[in-house]
């Protein structure tokens, strides 16, 4: 068996795979000629010679520099969700922009659009029936998800996907599936209809396995307490499970390579200006607490007869245990007390804490919003900060998008393997509104200015490039 390297991230080990350690690798002769001449590669020159190249070590992947944040501490293990699910919970900074990023990407309307064959498929009768089929069963699966009261809902599950993979640096689901009986078109039979992916908690991942720095399965530790007892049971119990890859779905925002499991976290520019943020406010809210209604001092109404001793014990402790809340009044003849502006014993951070929190604007894509909050800057600026923070959505939105058809890739080769044997792979194309604010009344007025001025005639051209503009379906085009 070849050697396989296993990321261990929370102790423990593992019978699944027999675990040895990667032998010296020697390039061969062949590929040393290769690299040091010039020569005319033959077929098997062409096989896989290195790796990804991420600097692995002891199982574990060495690209977080803090030790506060290293994949287990950052994303949590077991029954702690980690550093920076707590920030996300604790932070409205945070809160703000997770509830921009995920509202904006799972309420644009998603579509799927029938695949066409492919040039060398046109007049193959076969092909045509295998896509025929294949859209049927991806139009009921896509009607499955959207469908209201559906267990897991496309929009709720985009969000699930959305939420982790921004927090903890990824999303991992497991596919499920159930058979069913459906009419394609040639009578009645049974296929596996597969639902969205069941979500798997980051920090129930304790242990990723790996060969040659490709995934083959994960290790899951559940941790929970029932809300019953039975006879013989203890009341706490959890589970471990291995899990192999080809049923899970894996899904990052953004990652340092195809063996980056963990993934990064959107939170991680901004961990040190929001852990700031937090020591600020707690220092602020501890000297409000203590001190809000300014600083009691007591002098002596006397110098030649102060406080006796007891007395004076007495009023250092009331004032040492008061908050701002209390009254700090001891009738006495001997002295009197005053107060003390509380400008003078509450320190002012607000400078400090509006830099810290343009950190974190500018780490979480929310300038736009700093804008309106502190009322500073122009209309347009404002507006062109609000178009940058939408157009950053682009990317995640087309890997949605992919990922979605991954699934109907896998649930399609499931029920038609011969077809995908023979080369007939009909997976719909997944479409989403572009994330952005465009004014229709403004780019009609200015193709009717274009039409005016005769520099375009209305035909089909220009009508498919309308539709593409304003992400129409095609005439005659078939969309779910």
């Amino acid at each position: 068996m070849s050697a396989v390297k296993r990321m261990t991230l929370g102790g423990g080990r593992s019978n699944l795979f027999d675990i040895q350690p990667l032998k010296k690798f020697r390039a061969p002769e062949r590929n040393v000629e290769m690299a040091s001449t010039q020569v005319i590669p033959t077929e098997g020159d062409w096989e896989v010679v290195g790796r990804p190249g991420l600097p692995w070590s002891n199982g574990r992947l060495r690209l977080e520099a803090n030790p506060d944040l290293v994949p287990v501490r950052a994303r949590g293990s077991s029954s702690d969700p980690g550093v920076f699910f707590n920030l996300a919970r604790t932070s409205p900074q945070v809160q703000t922009a997770l509830r921009d990023f995920v509202a904006s990407l799972t309420s644009a309307p998603w579509r799927i659009e029938r695949p066409t064959l492919k040039a060398w498929h046109v007049g193959d009768p076969a092909a045509e029936r295998a896509l025929e089929k294949q859209w049927r069963l991806s139009q009921y699966m896509w009607s499955e998800w959207k469908a209201e009261g559906a267990s897991r809902g496309l929009f709720r599950w985009l969000g699930d996907m959305l939420t982790y993979a921004y927090i903890c640096g990824f999303y991992l689901g497991e596919h499920i599936a159930a058979p069913q009986a459906l009419d394609l078109g040639d009578g009645t039979q049974d296929y596996m209809i597969f639902d969205l992916p069941e979500h798997r908690a980051p920090w129930s991942i304790v242990e990723w396995y790996l060969q040659q720095e490709k995934p083959v399965g994960v290790k899951q530790r559940t941790s929970y307490s029932r809300d019953y007892v039975m006879a013989g049971m203890d009341n706490m119990s959890g589970v471990e499970t291995v899990i192999p890859w080809w049923k899970l779905h894996h899904f990052t925002l953004a990652d340092s390579g195809p063996s980056d499991l963990e993934g990064t976290s959107a939170l991680r520019p901004a961990y040190v200006a929001l852990k700031a943020i937090q020591i600020i406010s707690q220092i602020q809210g501890l000297a409000i607490e203590r001190d809000g209604l300014g600083t009691w001092v007591a002098e002596a109404a006397d110098v030649n007869f102060p406080p006796d001793e007891e007395e004076a014990e007495r009023l250092e402790h009331h004032f040492e245990h008061s908050k701002a809340e209390h009254l700090p009044w001891i009738r006495s003849e001997r002295y009197r007390v005053r107060i003390e502006s509380p400008n003078d014993s509450i320190p002012d951070l607000t400078g400090i804490r509006a830099m810290y929190e343009r950190d974190v604007a500018l780490s979480l894509s929310q300038e736009h919003r700093m804008i309106g909050l502190h009322q500073h800057g122009s209309f347009a600026a404002r507006e062109s900060a609000s178009e940058d923070a939408r157009d950053s959505y682009d990317l995640p939105a087309s890997r949605l998008g992919k990922s979605l058809e991954a699934i109907f890739g896998i649930a399609l080769e499931a029920n038609f393997e011969e077809d995908f044997a023979r080369g007939y792979k009909f997976i719909p194309e997944v479409k989403w509104a572009q994330v952005e604010t465009r004014s229709n009344l403004q780019y009609a007025q200015w193709l009717q200015l274009l039409t005016a001025a005769g520099h375009i005639q209305p035909g089909p051209e220009i009508e498919s490039v309308l539709r593409k503009a304003g992400d129409l379906p095609p005439r005659g085009g078939q969309v779910s």
